[in-house]
């Protein structure tokens, strides 16, 4: 994954984030209010999207009420950045009461969304509730690349999204996810950013799914696409070093998720389940759970395959993504080591 914000980050943010991290603060949280969607992409990291929901997801969804107790409880415990996510999250019809709710307790109110329900006027309720920001994720920079990923030709209503957003004031943040099926689109996408200042990230993060259906990595880019990319004019994106040797990151410390059936995790990308929010309070499970206690106390000691790893200045690892992957938090996975290996050829 590589990063890029044109906007200087601020003091502030970053002292309190860091004293978030070394307090074992969840500043950053995430809650999964549906997972109902308008997409079935061809990566969803929950399910299979061509299939049926499962069951689990659609009979026992977080009910409204659970969701603003929740987002009290998170609160309180010390999160400030709470991000409400999906599948779709317009699709849930309370959305703006929990909008309404993380701004009465004094929080800050961020939404993730593919962007094609977000209309002029959707745009405007949203700001009138409360919402600060969304996350608006793409799949490619065409009618195309979208139906081939996505199943639906929506790129031209992502982007009108991305412009109602704009028009009404709310920071907009653009996550690029990048696939074998629109690499070519990159140039596209980087020309719109410089055009409209977006704020952005790229991701070519494609993890095995949380029910171990198969599918989801066949949409990794290649490792052919990766070096091409490395020999490119945007090789800085992605030539990333790890030359501090970094292996830890900020799950369980300062962010935790929270999926749509009450599940705490350590992090919504890394689906360990520390706790039930139906069985137990968020304060209880954030301060004593067993899982997040371990994850906190890690030492470099504990990432074995890492310590006599030949390629770790090139490693951009991802504790979440080796999870999914290998179902070891703390191990290495073939496309982590792949990916470094490539960087440290080119």
């Amino acid at each position: 994954m590589s990063k890029h914000d044109p906007a200087p980050r601020l003091g502030l943010l970053a002292q309190s984030q860091e004293h978030a991290y070394q307090n074992c603060q969840p500043l950053n949280a995430t809650i999964e209010i549906t997972m109902g969607c308008n997409l079935a992409c061809q990566h969803c990291y929950n399910f299979d999207r061509s299939k049926a929901m499962p069951p689990e997801f659609k009979n026992n969804a977080l009910s409204d009420t659970e969701i603003h107790g929740i987002l009290k409880d998170i609160i309180k415990e010390g999160a400030f950045f709470i991000n409400l996510s999906g599948g779709e999250a317009l699709l849930h019809p309370s959305l703006d009461q929990f909008i309404q709710t993380i701004v009465q307790e004094k929080a800050i109110a961020r939404l993730k969304s593919n962007g094609i329900l977000l209309t002029s006027k959707r745009c405007s309720e949203l700001v009138q509730a409360g919402l600060q920001g969304v996350d608006i994720t793409l799949y490619g920079m065409s009618e195309e690349s979208y139906q081939i990923f996505s199943r639906k030709s929506a790129f031209s209503q992502a982007i009108q999204g991305v412009k109602n957003a704009q028009e009404v004031g709310l920071e907009v943040h653009i996550n690029f996810i990048l696939h074998k099926a629109n690499v070519h689109e990159l140039d596209l996408f980087l020309t719109a950013v410089n055009a409209n200042q977006w704020s952005f990230a790229i991701s070519d993060e494609i993890t095995e799914r949380y029910d171990h259906s198969p599918g989801a990595l066949d949409w990794k880019i290649t490792a052919n696409q990766m070096r091409d990319l490395l020999a490119g004019p945007h090789r800085a994106l992605f030539d990333y070093r790890n030359t501090d040797h970094a292996l830890q990151c900020s799950c369980a410390r300062s962010v935790v998720g929270i999926s749509v059936t009450g599940k705490v995790f350590p992090c919504i990308g890394a689906p360990i389940i520390a706790g039930d929010l139906r069985r137990d309070s968020f304060s209880n499970i954030w301060k004593n759970s067993a899982e997040f206690t371990k994850i906190r106390n890690l030492k470099t000691s504990d990432f074995k395959s890492c310590e006599s790893c030949d390629v770790i200045d090139y490693c951009q690892r991802s504790s979440g993504a080796i999870f999914c992957d290998t179902g070891d938090y703390t191990g290495c996975s073939e496309t982590t080591i792949s990916a470094a290996k490539i960087r440290s050829e080119n």
